[in-house]
């Protein structure tokens, strides 16, 4: 499998959770992939708590996915956790999706 060029940045959207940033690229580039991986670290590194986190979108279909695909990398990050803090920052985050924003633009 072919490495994207700006895979260094991919990793930093990941990872740099100490930077504000923004992230435009067109369609199909793994915005949202990147999105949802700086989301999951920010709650398992206790940054930020799943009720703290706001993701806007422009389609309420786009919302749908990103709230699906954070689930399921909370859940699979869960699940590859040992006991400890991390845990129960990814388990509270299960609990409390619900309350964070995930939405549109017109919703927010």
């Amino acid at each position: 499998m072919r490495i994207p060029e700006d895979q260094h940045v991919r990793d930093l959207i990941r990872s740099g959770l100490d930077t504000t940033m923004l992230v435009e690229a067109a369609a199909g580039t793994g915005k949202t992939t990147s999105l949802v991986g700086r989301m999951t670290a920010l709650v398992a590194a206790g940054r930020a708590a799943a009720s703290t986190l706001a993701a806007i979108t422009f389609t309420v279909k786009a919302a749908a996915q990103l709230r699906e695909k954070f689930q399921e990398s909370v859940e699979r990050r869960l699940r590859d956790s040992e006991a400890g803090s991390e845990r129960d920052r990814l388990q509270a985050a299960l609990s409390d999706l619900d309350r964070g924003f995930i939405g549109t633009t017109h919703a927010f």
